[in-house]
């Protein structure tokens, strides 16, 4: 079975929840027999094809311009995959997924996976909307669709009467970093930090975090790994007040053993976005035992564990009220349950199963 894959800028280690899924999804497919193509974006990769854990990853030619670059190189994408001859195109995300129509015009079995109302996002305008929203409406028209969260299968289901098969992100369960190297260089304490990580954009609300760790007494720094990947007039703003904030680590992004190390040793995580699909970051928070605090959105609720810490949407007072808890001690949080959970209902392996299971279906059709 010949798999296509279009909608991501590449893996691995590059930005983005998507490309997380894909470069911990695909590999498990590779070894149960799939060939796996990912067709990835130049400007992230560069030009040389290469190869990841059995996974061919083939770089086409895009602007790296956030307005463009997704329609540009899925359009691309799919009149290149059509001459790959593959058995399944799958397309991730709601702008590649406007040209499921064009590979399913050409006969080509179509699965494009749902990972959030992308046009929710603050970046977007009017223009970039309506589009994004019309590619929701043509992901519909997949011979399968794959949901990554309860709340995108029922929204979908009640909206466009489209049914689609709940395969959520996944994570691994880690071993706990004991060295303190990337500690040591970025000056941080064990269990006395406060974590965000994830892109510097506007509907993750570093912003609101600030604003609220500005609000605490505290000896704890909060650090924030992560970047942009369109430096625009928000994210050069955010990291000109992290680097002027007393307390603020900015370590930009990082991946591999120091992000592990730095979520091993963080005391409490933090996301409070405006915007999520299913959050890969705070399921590789819970695999580290650590205490979250999270935003009241549907994505995050999604996550159906208990003792994580909930506040409303841009409510700075309510957030720092649960950062001075966390703190402070008031929170009893047990580490090996918050890692038996994740374990238990978001293992890969199992994902890698589901998600095996559609391809085999659509192959049969």
């Amino acid at each position: 079975m010949r798999v296509v894959v279009l909608g991501i800028r590449g893996i691995p280690n590059i930005p983005g929840g998507i490309e997380k899924h894909c470069e911990k999804l695909f590999p498990r497919l590779v070894r149960k027999g799939v060939e796996v193509l990912v067709l990835g974006r130049s400007p992230y990769i560069g030009n040389k094809p290469y190869t990841f854990k059995g996974i061919k990853i083939i770089p086409l030619w895009c602007p790296r311009n956030k307005r463009i670059e997704t329609i540009f190189h899925t359009f691309i994408g799919t009149i290149y995959a059509l001459f790959l001859k593959p058995d399944i195109i799958h397309f991730h995300a709601l702008g590649p997924s406007l040209f499921v129509n064009l590979a399913r015009l050409f006969r080509k079995k179509v699965i494009a996976t749902h990972h959030g109302f992308d046009y929710d996002r603050d970046k977007w305008g009017t223009i970039a909307k309506v589009t994004i929203k019309m590619g929701e409406k043509r992901l519909c028209r997949a011979d399968r669709v794959i949901s990554i969260s309860q709340h995108i299968s029922d929204s979908l289901q009640s909206r466009f009467h489209c049914k689609s098969e709940l395969i959520p992100n996944g994570v691994e369960i880690p071993e706990k970093k004991t060295e303190d190297i990337y500690c040591r260089k970025w000056k941080i304490s064990k269990g006395k930090y406060f974590l965000f990580a994830g892109r510097l954009v506007p509907e993750k609300c570093v912003h609101v975090l600030f604003d609220a760790f500005g609000m605490i007494q505290t000896d704890w720094k909060l650090v924030i790994a992560g970047d942009a990947d369109h430096q625009d007039t928000y994210s050069r703003k955010l990291k000109s007040r992290g680097m002027s904030s007393p307390g603020v680590v900015m370590t930009g992004y990082i991946v591999g053993d120091e992000l592990e190390e730095v979520f091993s040793n963080a005391g409490a995580f933090i996301l409070p976005s405006t915007h999520e699909g299913l959050p890969i970051a705070l399921l590789e928070a819970l695999s580290h035992g650590l205490p979250c605090i999270v935003s009241d959105i549907p994505a995050n609720r999604s996550v159906k564990y208990d003792p994580i810490l909930f506040f409303p949407v841009n409510d700075v007072t309510e957030l720092a009220s649960r950062m001075a808890a966390i703190q402070q001690g008031d929170i009893k949080w047990k580490e090996d349950d918050a890692r038996r959970f994740v374990k238990e209902n978001y293992d890969w392996d199992k994902i890698a199963l589901d998600t095996l299971a559609v391809f085999n279906e659509v192959c049969r059709k």
